[in-house]
């Protein structure tokens, strides 16, 4: 099972799930409007949800963080209990114990900005289809002295653009906005 599949499973259990594209990342959206409080954890109701529809669909759960189904290992990075920490510390971590990692979108771009895996059409997909704290990516960013690349000054528009598509009022579709990111 391919990551894409995985999140299409993920999807057709009511969860808004992404292939990130990039390090077995599945990125998994509770929401339809950005909160600032939004995206550092996976929520307890959303962590249910998703072990519902896994063991639903026949994958083994061990424990709170671990999905096995033939050779396939997915599940949760461990939380940390540092308060203010880079919610991707513990993904990066535990990103070789797993196939499959969920995470929340700011996890995904975080990890894939800290990983040197910051791909345009990947980032601007989780911006677009999810939105992510981009005041927290941006504040983590210059903490940890992780360099943006050029592109990420038009985060915010897409992401804007991502909204009113989530609404359905959006102006540009996400190839548009790709194009003009370039």
């Amino acid at each position: 099972m391919d990551a894409e599949t995985l999140a299409s499973v993920l999807r057709s259990g009511g969860l808004q799930a992404l292939d990130v594209g990039e390090l077995g990342l599945i990125s998994l959206y509770d929401d339809r409007e950005f909160s600032n409080y939004d995206y550092d954890i996976l929520p307890g109701p959303e962590r249910s949800l998703i072990r519902r529809v896994l063991i639903a669909k026949g994958w083994q759960a061990k424990g709170s963080r671990y999905f096995y189904k033939d050779s396939l290992v997915c599940g949760f990075a461990k939380p940390s209990h540092t308060l203010g920490c880079n919610p991707a510390d513990k993904v990066i971590e535990s990103i070789k114990e797993f196939d499959y990692l969920f995470v929340t979108p700011t996890q995904a771009l975080l990890t894939l900005l800290a990983l040197g895996h910051w791909n345009i059409s990947a980032v601007l997909r989780i911006v677009f289809y999810q939105g992510a704290n981009l005041e927290k990516l941006f504040q983590w960013a210059k903490q940890d002295r992780l360099e943006l690349p050029s592109f990420a000054i038009k985060l915010g528009q897409v992401q804007e653009q991502g909204q009113l598509k989530r609404k359905g009022q959006a102006h540009e579709s996400f190839n548009e906005l790709l194009e003009k990111a370039k």
